[in-house]
């Protein structure tokens, strides 16, 4: 009994459709492409509900003539290659005509568009794949296509669609990726008939840079050039202490075509080595222009990834501009360790704020027995039911933390605000002023008085009185990232969940070092204050999860010495 058969033309489509298309971001990022292929240098992009209910491009490109808007929605139709070989050598973004085949499959899509030098222009009307009407139309020289009623016909993808004020801030994250590669182009992106993004043509690359960093970012990182015989690199990376937990500051541009690129990061990473903690990700705009036949953009539907053929060549490259770039600015671990305080609102001010609460506990009391330090880095001490391997930094980390977090508690539970003697304005990257304009509510439920007070600027006249000594705009613009990473709701949870990190960043900074010297006094004040804290909190971790200490029991040891079988 036959069993197989070829799927409905349809079904087909609404499969290539889940691979291309999954939101109003990657309708922005197929049709921007064909736009920029066109040679468009002006693209306006309008939404209706974050693009779920409308979603309207326009650019000023080449357009299309009437027999091309007749066949351009069809399945695998590209005007961008004509043979196997030319997919190893690209000059164009598109190359495999699935876009708007994709689109039209799941939406109602009408396209019009006027070729350049032609006297009038055409419309195609398409409904779920099916051409309902075709007809002239009068439009300027260019494309313009409107799409509305998107996944309709597959309403169970509709359903993993998030909200539209999160959709449109997608959508504007993927057009700031094309302002910083095609500094040439102006965008425009609107929301609900409100501009979110006004990029002109004008603005040079290091404007767009702040635009899409932010000043302060954009102030701290440092321009990049380099060239071998396999390719250039340009762009710019941030410096150390720029380095936070998240990629969402890392883009890569392979011949103008941003990508994800785990390898390129992780190369990246290596190249800062001891520069940045562990588990820390650089701030970087990187352009990698790399001869055609060297990459491979066909290895994704979405062509967000590149496969290199000389990886580990360009890896090294990459590593030694970096490098090169990080010692001309004679940045050390110590210079990182200090400038990395004030970025993430750890200066001396904060700690001070913290410690004027409270005496912090010191290793330097007098104690009464002894304990023995091995390399400086570890104690062994007795107990009456065996021995404690003792990490001396973590475990006074321990009780650096547990202090400064009950001090931070108490005075978060006076519930506070602290009244700024003059307002602070800033300003924050594009994508996360969008982001803080919408959970604004939110920031001033919890003492931040912030105002919207321009385009991307925002003032702030008072913050909870637990923050008043850090930097403002540094802490809410990681509360956003944190927020944008994780998917959390801005509120007290999400404040609290920074602060947390900020207090296990000062213990940790403030606890004695590995290969530091304790006299058996401090050794001995070390083993009983871990004790109090262990047995309170039962922590035998520090707050970055590494051990404090290890109990190896007196039976343990009889079977180790085979006292006990």
């Amino acid at each position: 009994m036959k069993t197989i058969y070829p799927l409905p033309s349809d079904v087909v489509a609404k499969i290539a459709a889940g691979e291309v298309v999954q939101n109003p971001a990657s309708i922005a990022k197929e049709l921007i492409e064909n736009s920029l292929d066109a040679g468009a240098t002006c693209i306006e992009i309008s939404l209706t509900n974050g693009g779920i209910d409308a979603f309207h491009i326009r650019d000023n490109g080449r357009g299309m003539s009437k027999e091309d808007l007749a066949v351009c929605f069809l399945p695998h139709t590209t005007s961008k290659i004509t043979s196997a070989d030319d997919l190893f050598a690209l000059d164009s973004f598109g190359f495999r005509g699935e876009a708007l085949w994709s689109v039209a499959s799941v939406s109602t899509m009408h396209i019009r568009s006027r070729q350049a030098g032609a006297p009038s222009g055409h419309e195609v009307i398409i409904k779920e794949g099916t051409v309902v009407e075709q007809q002239p139309a009068g439009i300027p020289e260019g494309t313009d296509i409107f799409i509305s009623h998107l996944f309709s016909s597959v309403p169970a993808r509709k359903k993993f669609l998030k909200d539209p004020a999160t959709e449109a801030r997608s959508v504007a994250d993927v057009v700031l990726q094309f302002a910083l590669s095609f500094p040439g182009c102006g965008f425009k992106l609107s929301h609900n008939d409100k501009v979110l993004l006004h990029i002109s043509p004008e603005q040079t690359q290091d404007e767009r840079l702040r635009a899409v960093l932010g000043e302060y970012v954009s102030q701290h990182s440092l321009p990049i050039s380099h060239e071998s015989r396999y390719g250039t690199i340009s762009g710019y990376i941030g410096r150390p202490q720029l380095s936070g937990r998240s990629r969402a500051h890392q883009y890569v541009f392979v011949n103008n075509r941003s990508v994800s690129s785990a390898p390129i990061s992780k190369y990246v990473n290596a190249a800062y080595s001891n520069l940045i903690e562990p588990r820390s990700y650089p701030v970087f705009v990187l352009f990698l222009n790399l001869p055609k036949d060297h990459i491979d953009v066909n290895i994704h539907p979405r062509k967000e990834e590149v496969a290199f053929i000389y990886e580990q060549e360009v890896a090294q490259a990459l590593q030694e501009a970096i490098i090169a770039t990080l010692e001309a600015h004679n940045l050390t671990y110590r210079d990182v360790q200090d400038e990395y305080n004030d970025i993430n609102g750890m200066n001396a001010t904060t700690a001070s704020m913290l410690r004027s609460s409270l005496t912090p506990w010191n290793v330097k009391d007098i104690g009464d027995q002894e304990i023995l330090q091995i390399n400086n880095l570890y104690l062994i001490a007795p107990t009456d039911k065996g021995v404690l391997l003792i990490d001396q930094h973590a475990a006074h980390e321990r009780i650096l933390y547990e202090q400064f977090h009950q001090a931070f508690i108490d005075k978060k539970s006076e519930a506070t605000v602290f009244q700024l003697p003059e307002h602070v304005l800033f300003d924050l990257p594009r994508g996360d002023a969008l982001l803080l304009e919408q959970e604004l509510e939110k920031f001033q439920s919890i003492g931040f008085d912030i105002e919207h007070f321009g385009e991307f600027t925002f003032k702030l006249s008072a913050v909870p009185e637990v923050f008043k000594d850090r930097n403002y705009a540094q802490t809410i613009l990681e509360v956003l990232q944190q927020m944008k990473d994780v998917g959390i709701q801005a509120g007290r949870g999400s404040v609290d969940k920074e602060t947390d990190r900020t207090l296990s960043f000062l213990a940790c900074r403030t606890a004695i070092k590995g290969g530091e010297a304790l006299t058996n006094d401090e050794k001995i004040r070390l083993v009983k204050k871990l004790l109090e804290v262990s047995d309170a909190h039962k922590a035998y971790t520090c707050p970055h999860g590494r051990p404090t200490h290890i109990e190896v029991s007196l039976s343990e040891l009889d079977r180790m010495f085979k006292r006990k079988m």
